[in-house]
């Protein structure tokens, strides 16, 4: 964090710590306008970019250790007593599943149009 001011130091997890600008901004102690003045400053950006994305990240692994519960959980209540919600779960994961295959054929037919333009030398 370095040459960043200690009143900007502070700001940055208060910055975050909000659903809006305007909030951090708020519970930082400045206006919007210093923030944006700040964010054209580089140590500045780089740090509150930096700490953004490890908060990101830390999101995301927390999802991702939920993913196979909830999968788990999803495939329990297919197999549910209640017909109502062994259909919609079935229908659930049925929907899914497809949503993947859709996913998975594009990010192929993409990475095949890829390989088809770097032979052509584009």
């Amino acid at each position: 964090m370095a040459n960043l001011r200690q009143n900007q130091r502070a700001a940055i997890p208060l910055l975050l710590s909000q659903k809006t600008l305007k909030l951090g901004c708020e519970a930082a102690g400045i206006s919007e306008s210093t923030f944006h003045l700040w964010r054209r400053n580089d140590g500045f950006a780089a740090e509150y970019d930096r700490q953004k994305s490890e908060l990101v990240n830390t999101a995301y692994s927390a999802l991702e250790r939920g993913l196979q519960r909830a999968a788990e959980k999803l495939c329990e209540l297919v197999d549910s007593a209640d017909e109502r919600v062994a259909r919609l779960s079935s229908k659930d994961v049925l929907e899914l599943h497809l949503r993947q295959t859709e996913i998975a054929q594009v990010l192929d037919d993409i990475e095949s149009l890829k390989a088809r333009l770097d032979r052509a030398g584009i």
